[in-house]
């Protein structure tokens, strides 16, 4: 079992990343029948032009060489921030480049939110870039440096987050650095965030929607872990205060990690008639 994701899968939070992570955790629970491998790598998200895409690291490549029967999706949290969550993409060439890859058009809103038209005129008094609104639909035009023309139409966060990540998990199935690769994908969700960091990691009750979508976008997704109605309980008042669960409102303390550990194995155990010790 590969499990890929971020800080909180590389076991940031616990008292001992070894042993309290709930990757760790999961190997424990699940015996020595399973060999777990903990593929998390610190601030990387799904999306590209981030701060730090997960398809860009070794980690990745060693995940898919470890030749997993089962890949835990657990990507999602860091894509989950404002910066990243509200702007528009589109898949192609820059105005400078004929690289095809997602790029990021930052569009203006009014004050009732709603997307501005716009147009930037090049020295020769020609159109360089062009927004246009149509209903729910917003356009991107643009004149490349040499000359060609191109328009896109510009699609939101979710829709290129199910996109890559539903292409991150399929290489699990099939790629160039395994001939075996067989993986069957469970996809585990994003938690609740509290605090300060609730206020910069602010999309992951969006980031969880879009985690659901995978599945019904994608055949080789067998099965969906909810982590975030695990969290919703705590809150930041006395009775149920988050630190309960995390010290610093993002990542699990090792009560959250075990916690977390605890539900992806009741849902694994009890949906994938996996055999254990017990």
């Amino acid at each position: 079992i590969a499990v890929i994701g971020d800080s909180i899968t590389q076991g940031v939070g616990a008292e001992n990343v070894t042993i309290n992570s709930y990757v760790a955790y999961l190997q424990k629970l699940l015996g020595p029948h399973y060999d777990v491998y903990n593929c998390g790598a610190s601030a990387n998200s799904v999306m590209t032009n981030t701060y730090q895409p997960y398809s860009i690291q070794v980690i990745y490549y060693s995940s898919m060489l470890f030749d997993p029967d089962y890949v835990i999706f657990a990507l999602g949290t860091n894509d989950g921030q404002s910066s990243y969550w509200d702007r528009l993409h589109y898949f192609g060439p820059s105005t400078d480049s004929t690289n095809e890859e997602w790029r990021i058009v930052d569009v203006k809103k009014d004050e009732n939110g709603n997307y501005i038209e716009e147009t930037t005129y090049a020295a020769d008094k020609s159109v360089s870039t062009k927004i246009t609104v149509d209903d729910e639909n917003v356009t991107y035009y643009f004149k490349a440096n040499d000359g060609s023309e191109h328009t896109y139409k510009l699609v939101n966060a979710e829709q290129k987050f199910i996109d890559q990540a539903n292409s991150l998990a399929n290489m699990y199935l099939s790629n160039g650095y395994n001939d075996n690769a067989h993986a069957k994908i469970i996809v585990s969700s994003v938690m609740k965030t509290w605090g300060e960091c609730g206020n910069t990691w602010n999309r992951q009750k969006e980031t969880f929607e879009a985690q659901k979508k995978m599945g019904s976008e994608n055949k080789n997704i067998i099965g969906f872990i909810d982590n975030y109605t695990m969290t919703e309980k705590y809150d930041e008042t006395t009775e149920n205060h988050y630190t309960v669960f995390s010290d610093d409102g993002l990542h699990p303390n090792s009560n959250g990690h075990k916690l977390l550990a605890d539900n992806i194995f009741n849902y694994i155990s009890k949906n994938l008639n996996l055999k254990t010790d017990d």
